[in-house]
């Protein structure tokens, strides 16, 4: 675990695994966040490196349960998945942060071949948990998927005002004053 901090490619096995296998994914939550309703305890330096490393796994975890070769979702494997997670979740006293990193990782999943994003079995799933934690973790997933930007200290804000998907802006630039 420690290694994945200087890995430059996802640990796509570890991703895959998440996928399959729904006490694994609660064993990585569990090792990142407490169980609601407990207090914070004293942690040793050498005992954060399996958290961060988990951290690290789960933050760029987008392989969905169900999901082959050719990024198609299986339905009921997802479901199967989704259900199978919420036991775990609630005997780990871990639901909250559960469905906010499961809608992070459905964050990725592919459109239908109409161009509908998330896909239906996602939406299917997205509507049969009906959480808004779930919710949360999908937009928060759809926000970070911009992944690192930079930008000219003096743009004013252009770039936050204008359309997405476009360069126009919405809005005139504050001048500049100085």
């Amino acid at each position: 675990m420690p290694a994945l901090r200087w890995h430059r490619r996802s640990p796509a096995a570890l991703h895959q695994l998440l996928a399959e296998d729904p006490g694994f994914f609660v064993k990585m939550l569990s090792l990142v966040f407490r169980a609601e309703d407990t207090e914070p305890e004293e942690v040793d330096a050498e005992a954060l490196h399996r958290p961060s490393a988990a951290y690290s796994v789960l933050s760029t975890w987008r392989t969905v349960p169900g999901q082959d070769g050719d990024g198609r979702i299986d339905g009921p494997r997802l479901q199967g998945w989704l259900d199978d997670t919420e036991l775990r979740l609630r005997q780990a006293e871990r639901v909250a942060i559960g469905h906010q990193k499961i809608g992070q990782m459905l964050s990725g999943s592919p459109h239908d071949p109409n161009g509908t994003w998330p896909c239906r079995p996602v939406r299917d799933a997205i509507e049969k948990v009906g959480s808004r934690d779930l919710e949360i973790g999908l937009r928060t997933g759809v926000m970070n998927s911009r992944g690192l930007v930079s930008k000219d200290p003096s743009d004013g804000g252009a770039s936050e005002r204008a359309a997405p998907g476009t360069d126009q802006t919405r809005v005139e630039p504050i001048p500049r004053i100085w």
